[in-house]
C-alpha cells in the first residue's frame, strides 16, 4: 500500500472519528505533555536531547502552544535539540514566524524537512533555519561535540515525497559508529536497520491525532502504519516516532497519547539504563 493511500485512510479514519465524538474539529490543542525516556549510548556522561516535531506553524498550533512548549524545552536545558520536519502547512504563509521561532530553540540545534516542508517550499525553509544558525540536514551527517562527547548526527531528508537518499546519509558514518538519525518518515527506519543498532527519531504521523485505545491502533494496522507512536525496535535499530505538536486536516487532537508531545531523550553511558516509554 502507497503512502499517499494510507495517509487517505487516515484521514478518513479521523473525520469518522470526530463525527463518531460530535467533535467540530475547530479548536486547536492548547497544552504539551513531556514524554522523557533513557537509553544507552557510548557516550562519557549523561545527555539530554530534546525532540520536536510537526509543529505545523499557523492554524496547526497557536501560538500560546508554542511559546509553552519552547519554555517546557528550556527548561530540560538540552544538549541537544532536534527537529523532525513539517515546520508549515503547505505554504510559505507562516516563514516569518518559523524564523522567529528557530531563533528561540535552545542550542546546538539540528534539523530535516517535512512532506508539508517540501511542498511549502524547501530551499526557502531550509534558508530561514541556517539564518538562524540551525543546519538543515538532507540526505548528511553532521559531527559535533557536546560537553566534551563526540556525537554524530544523520539527516534523511522527507520520504513522503521521495527526497530520501538513506545510502547517502549513512555514506559518511564509520564502521561500527552509531548515530542518532532524524527521518521525518518513519517508515525509512526499515532502510536504516540494515546499517546497524541506531537510533531513529521520527514523526508525521501525530499519533493517528484522533486516538481512541483499541480503534485507533486497528485503523492505523488497517492502513499500514506500522508505526504510529512510540518506541519500535527494528532489527537493530530503535524507532521513536514522536506524535508533534500541531495539526493537519483537522484543528484538534483527541485522547491523551494524541495530545503535543515535547519528547525527551536521555542518553546514558551505563548499558544497563533503561528505556521508559
Amino acid at each position: 500500500m502507497n503512502l499517499q493511500r494510507r495517509d487517505f485512510l487516515r484521514g478518513s479514519a479521523a473525520a469518522a472519528a470526530l463525527a463518531v465524538g460530535g467533535c467540530v474539529g475547530d479548536a486547536p490543542p492548547q497544552w504539551t505533555r513531556t514524554t522523557v525516556h533513557h537509553m544507552a549510548w557510548p557516550v562519557h556522561r549523561p545527555l539530554t536531547i530534546a525532540h520536536l516535531t510537526d509543529l505545523h506553524l499557523g492554524w496547526g498550533a497557536p501560538e500560546p502552544l508554542l511559546s509553552r512548549t519552547l519554555r517546557m524545552c528550556r527548561e530540560h536545558r538540552p544538549d541537544l535539540t532536534v527537529l523532525t520536519g513539517d515546520y508549515l502547512i503547505n505554504s510559505l504563509e507562516h516563514i516569518q514566524d518559523l524564523g522567529a521561532l528557530a531563533r528561540r530553540l535552545p542550542r546546538p540545534c539540528l534539523a530535516t524537512l517535512g512532506n508539508h516542508d517540501h511542498r511549502a517550499g524547501a530551499g526557502v525553509v531550509q534558508e530561514v533555519f541556517q539564518r538562524a544558525g540551525i543546519p538543515v540536514l538532507r540526505n548528511a551527517s553532521y559531527r559535533l561535540t557536546v560537553r566534551d562527547t563526540p556525537l554524530v548526527v544523520v539527516g534523511i531528508d522527507d520520504g513522503y515525497t521521495e527526497h530520501h537518499d538513506v545510502d547517502r546519509a549513512m555514506s559518511d558514518l564509520l564502521p561500527g559508529e552509531r548515530a542518532i538519525v532524524l527521518s521525518h518518515l518513519p517508515d525509512l527506519v526499515d532502510e536504516v536497520s540494515g546499517y546497524g543498532d541506531h537510533l531513529v527519531l521520527a514523526g508525521h504521523t501525530h499519533g493517528g491525532q484522533i486516538y481512541f485505545p483499541l480503534v485507533s491502533p486497528f485503523l492505523a494496522d488497517l492502513a499500514g502504519h506500522r508505526y504510529l507512536a512510540g518506541w519500535y525496535e527494528v532489527g537493530g535499530a530503535q524507532l521513536y516516532v514522536n506524535v508533534g505538536i500541531g495539526c493537519a486536516r483537522f484543528r484538534r487532537r483527541i485522547g491523551a497519547r494524541a495530545q503535543p508531545e515535547l519528547a525527551i531523550i536521555k542518553l546514558l553511558p551505563s548499558r544497563d539504563a533503561s528505556r521508559d516509554a
